[in-house]
């Protein structure tokens, strides 16, 4: 298992909230997302979920990953919660690492750190910067 995916497999152990969805919660989150293009509680809950089945090598996930990702951490994020931004910038960044868009990733990285340098998501993208 490579760090990055051990790094993962930790970080949604601690925060079970943010796993995987199944297919109800799925089907339901694209089902809001069709309803309203900019719901980012959908954008990104389903960001989070291509990103994961991404690195398991769903190349359409990373696509589908990196299209949800790009709206959150580019929309006008005034409906999203501080941490949810955290959140935004660092799997963004993840995702455009996966793609060897590095200085992208940094961007995205930074933007978490400087938003909130407490949050747990932030603190590891500011390990990914020291990378």
């Amino acid at each position: 298992m490579n760090k990055l995916m051990l790094m993962l497999a930790l970080f949604f152990l601690a925060f079970p909230a943010l796993a995987q969805l199944n297919e109800q919660q799925l089907k339901e989150y694209e089902a809001r997302l069709a309803a309203n293009h900019n719901k980012q509680e959908a954008l990104l809950k389903l960001g989070i979920h291509y990103h994961n089945r991404g690195g398991d090598g769903d190349e359409k996930a990373v696509e589908k990953a990196v299209d949800f990702a790009f709206i959150v951490a580019h929309a006008d994020s005034s409906n999203l919660e501080k941490s949810e931004r955290v959140q935004a910038y660092y799997f963004y960044g993840l995702t455009l690492k996966q793609e060897g868009r590095i200085d992208e990733a940094e961007r995205m990285w930074r933007n978490a750190v400087n938003l909130w340098p407490e949050h747990p998501l932030a603190a590891r993208a500011a390990e990914e910067l020291k990378k």
